[in-house]
């Protein structure tokens, strides 16, 4: 684990995020992070960004991504489009370029039965020729099957007992790890 950054647990984990690119910008230059859709955000973004990274990063339901004007409408022929992330400063100029590609995904629901989901997924890597909108999904992909279930196994065995999955947030720390 190449780092870590401990703090209060109402700090939050995108707080706690943050903070480690700042510290730490020579963890995230050169690499490409990847988030699900709980942390893509305009400020953690930019300061990956700054730090000289990437992102992909799945969006939240119902977060608009615009389509660009004109006949194309932001459309590439990997099937990926240009949009952008609205500026804290809702200024059009200091909107943040993105490139959206989408997949469907299977989904296992509580009763053991399965749901078709779309998936939207962005990326600040926006030559779609040297990263197409294939690699940016199974770069996603992959990240949600190492985290998810190892992710999973850490927190119910580094947590203290009787706490489950998630330790009470009054009481313990929360801790943001950076897996490379």
């Amino acid at each position: 684990m190449p780092g870590a950054i401990t703090g209060q647990a109402r700090a939050g984990e995108q707080t706690l995020l943050k903070r480690l690119v700042k510290r730490r910008p020579d963890l995230f230059a050169g690499r490409v992070t990847c988030f699900d859709r709980n942390f893509p955000g305009y400020d953690l973004i930019t300061a990956i960004l700054d730090a000289g990274g990437h992102v992909i990063a799945r969006m939240k339901e119902g977060i608009s991504l615009g389509f660009q004007d004109g006949p194309d409408r932001g459309w590439l022929p990997d099937g990926s489009r240009m949009s952008w992330l609205n500026a804290p400063s809702g200024n059009e100029q200091d909107r943040l370029p993105v490139r959206v590609a989408e997949h469907n995904a299977t989904m296992p629901r509580g009763d053991g039965k399965e749901v078709s989901e779309t998936c939207t997924v962005i990326t600040t890597l926006l030559d779609h020729q040297a990263a197409p909108a294939e690699a940016v999904r199974e770069a996603y992909l992959t990240r949600w099957s190492a985290s998810e279930t190892t992710f999973g196994e850490d927190k119910t065995t580094t947590a203290p007992r009787g706490a489950g999955l998630y330790p009470s947030r009054s009481e313990e720390r929360l801790e943001v790890y950076l897996w490379i």
